[in-house]
């Protein structure tokens, strides 16, 4: 397949000095769709638009591309795309793959992100939009979960707003149990009830293809469990086919009621009220136990390393959610949790905060929780 590449490199002078402006973002159109773009004006205006859009300097600025009507599921309706290109730029780069005219004025845009850090070429994503043309002639953007969601049910059930596929019939056990698991919470930390939507997917796949990809790597793998909150917008998604997600409700609560909680401790909190994989925080505790008895690795050194916290222990774990939930276990046990709920988002933060609420030192960190993993 043959692709056209587009990219600008600007520098702007003057008499007494010169600016560097970074590179524009480089992507790729479809040989095809470049040569038939000559009798479809449309695809030019639809790719130049889409130029500018990724070239954004920050996320907000996204949204000049966007209908502002666009805001029924995600209150930023442009993270997606924002997201598939910024996190992985210039490791993977976008390619506009195809613009499908489906009704008048409006055009399905497939894009897939392709790269070859290894050496061979790979495919992180393939994600679809829709682009509107406005009165004015010019395009703006549109997600396609708003159109896919058209003939799901929605059922308001106290403070969860449900959203299900036309043919399943909400579990109401579940529900009850999410609904009791919410009371506890709230009951244990004397927070008020929020209101949340709750969409419910049968599958990881299937709710991927809700948001618009028709590629990325967690739909194919077997037996994937997940989902994910958007806590900002009070929102979840779950791909488990179940109305029960305790451990992504507990991230809607940490966000609004601990701002300064740092990543590690708000992963290990919820898998130490809500569980993770299907499996309760004592599950991933035993886990860890069993991992650092065979691996000898400096635990310290793992938690606090912006890669090696996501190694992946016992094929369902990893070192952040389980040390993340010890801790927390730790220090519930001693009536100091919401102390380490408020350490602060850094890494030097948690630190001091695990050295005073424990009374450690930091170079005895990895002895003090293999002593305390004797317990479990």
């Amino acid at each position: 397949m043959k692709y056209f590449f587009l990219f600008t490199i600007i520098l702007l002078t003057n008499c007494t000095q010169k600016k560097k402006i970074e590179p524009q973002k480089k992507f790729a159109v479809d040989y095809a769709l470049q040569t038939f773009s000559e009798f479809h004006k449309e695809n030019d205006t639809i790719i130049k638009t889409f130029e500018k859009c990724i070239n954004s300097s920050k996320l907000n600025e996204y949204s000049q591309y966007w209908r502002e009507s666009d805001t029924l599921i995600f209150k930023y309706a442009y993270d997606d795309l924002w997201f598939e290109i910024a996190d992985y730029y210039p490791t993977y780069i976008p390619t506009i793959m195809s613009i499908q005219e489906k009704t008048k004025n409006k055009y399905l845009v497939k894009i897939a992100v392709m790269g070859s850090p290894e050496g061979f070429n790979s495919l992180n994503s393939i994600y679809n939009f829709y682009a509107f043309r406005e009165k004015e002639g010019n395009f703006k953007f549109e997600n396609v979960i708003t159109e896919n969601l058209n003939e799901w049910n929605t059922s308001i059930i106290g403070n969860i707003k449900y959203i299900y596929p036309p043919k399943k019939e909400l579990n109401q056990t579940e529900i009850k149990k999410q609904i009791e698991f919410e009371n506890n919470l709230i009951s244990k930390f004397d927070f008020n009830k929020i209101n949340y939507t709750y969409i419910s997917c049968n599958s990881v796949y299937d709710y991927m293809k809700l948001r618009g990809f028709d590629y990325e790597d967690s739909m194919f793998l077997n037996n994937q469990k997940g989902g994910e909150a958007f806590s900002d917008q009070r929102l979840i998604f779950s791909g488990n086919n179940s109305e029960y997600y305790p451990h992504e409700l507990v991230h809607l609560y940490t966000h609004k009621y601990f701002k300064n909680i740092n990543s590690t401790i708000n992963e290990g909190l919820a898998t130490y009220l809500g569980g993770s994989k299907e499996l309760d925080y004592l599950k991933h505790i035993r886990i860890l136990k069993e991992y650092l008895a065979i691996n000898k690795i400096n635990l310290f050194e793992y938690l606090f390393d912006d890669e090696k916290k996501y190694t992946i222990i016992g094929n369902v774990s990893s070192i952040r959610y389980s040390v993340g939930a010890l801790l927390c276990d730790l220090a519930d046990k001693k009536k100091v949790l919401n102390q380490l709920l408020d350490s602060g988002k850094s890494n030097e933060e948690l630190i001091s905060t695990i050295e005073n609420l424990f009374d450690i030192n930091r170079k005895d960190f990895n002895s003090f929780i293999n002593e305390k993993l004797i317990e479990y």
